[in-house]
């Protein structure tokens, strides 16, 4: 097991890809996961890196003692999601840097199916597969267009309810017909396979947000470099999804990040201010709308003797969400960076300096 600031893996070879796969509290989950990267891949030509962010589920030492082939990295807290995928990408070599969830695993093919949709499109700055659910159903939202202040609106107040098959109002996912590899905007990232080489031109994932919406604001970089970004239907990845979010006391405040502040600052970054801020309206608008729909509803089945729990839930994100919307973003972008440890300003993709400007903005508001 490596410790926290090893930075040089020694290999016996230049592996082709390298996987890096981000683990918290994923004992019962990571296993099935890297047995089928082990099904996947000669292991002799992969390297694989597991990075522990301070799990209290014996995840670490169940990786290191079920799978000694893979390099298990065991921070001492949770320092985020993208920080800790960029130490896995500085502990590897290999020429692909394949981004796993701990949730995902993988068809027999899919590392090498990804990798020849690079042969077959040279524009490729990454490749990303289907993601089908356990209940067999596809994840619309693997290939989805970037956060903007249009689909958000539609979201949010709830206009793409009336159409949910509307080209037009359902178009924060991206519709792919047939089954070879189709270039789209960009992809979630429970599998991406980006070139190294590219990672060493643009920068890896932004630290500046420790959860959600990195693998879009990736590629959203590897686009403004005129590469472009491929979503490969006739690979398919199965995905739990959502798992970490579940189990966190801190529910409330990553789903606030994962609708509000990540979003917000994406739009803020590349569609500009002022379009950040009407995002803010529409979500707290939104929010309160929801609030009240989820309050009633659990009132109503309480009053009849039924399960209230699942709109409580909901309530209980969205009043999170608009105290969110509500509130200093600078504090909470502090309060966020406090609970993954870690100082947002410190390493990795450095911020961008209009991101810097609206949290400040917005901490004198």
């Amino acid at each position: 097991m490596t410790e926290v600031g090893t930075s040089v893996v020694a290999h016996r070879f230049a592996p082709e890809a390298s996987v890096v796969v981000v683990t918290w509290n994923s004992v019962d989950r990571v296993g099935r996961c890297l047995a089928s990267v082990a099904r996947c891949v000669d292991l002799d030509s992969t390297d694989v890196v597991v990075i522990d962010n301070g799990s209290d589920d014996g995840t670490a030492t169940f990786v290191t003692d079920r799978f000694p082939w893979a390099e298990v990295v065991a921070n001492g807290s949770n320092l985020g999601f993208p920080r800790a995928v960029n130490q896995g990408v500085r502990l590897t070599s290999g020429r692909y840097v394949v981004f796993l969830n701990p949730d995902a695993w993988l068809g027999s093919d899919a590392i090498a199916s990804l990798r020849r949709v690079f042969d077959r499109h040279p524009d490729a700055g990454a490749v990303g597969p289907r993601i089908v659910r356990e209940d067999g159903r596809t994840d619309d939202f693997a290939a989805r267009a970037f956060p903007a202040l249009g689909n958000a609106t539609l979201r949010w107040l709830g206009f793409r309810r009336l159409a949910p098959g509307s080209r037009w109002l359902g178009r924060e996912t991206i519709r792919v017909e047939g089954s070879g590899a189709v270039s789209v905007p960009c992809l979630t990232g429970a599998m991406l396979m980006v070139p190294r080489d590219l990672l060493g031109r643009i920068g890896m994932l932004d630290e500046t947000i420790p959860m959600y919406l990195e693998d879009l604001e990736l590629c959203r970089r590897i686009r403004a470099v005129g590469r472009s970004v491929y979503f490969d239907s006739g690979t398919t990845v199965m995905h739990e999804g959502g798992a970490s979010t579940a189990k966190s006391r801190h529910r409330p405040l990553l789903k606030a990040t994962e609708n509000g502040h990540a979003p917000w600052l994406f739009i803020g970054r590349w569609q500009g201010a002022w379009q950040a801020r009407l995002f803010v309206a529409v979500v707290a608008l939104g929010s309160l709308l929801r609030v009240v729909w989820h309050g009633a509803r659990a009132v109503a089945r309480r009053a009849v003797g039924r399960e209230a729990h699942d709109a409580l839930i909901e309530m209980r994100d969205n009043v999170g969400l608009l105290r969110w919307s509500l509130s200093s973003k600078s504090k909470f972008d502090r309060r966020l960076h406090a609970l993954f440890g870690g100082d947002p300003l410190r390493g990795g993709t450095r911020p961008a300096p209009e991101r810097q400007r609206m949290l400040e903005r917005a901490g004198r508001s």
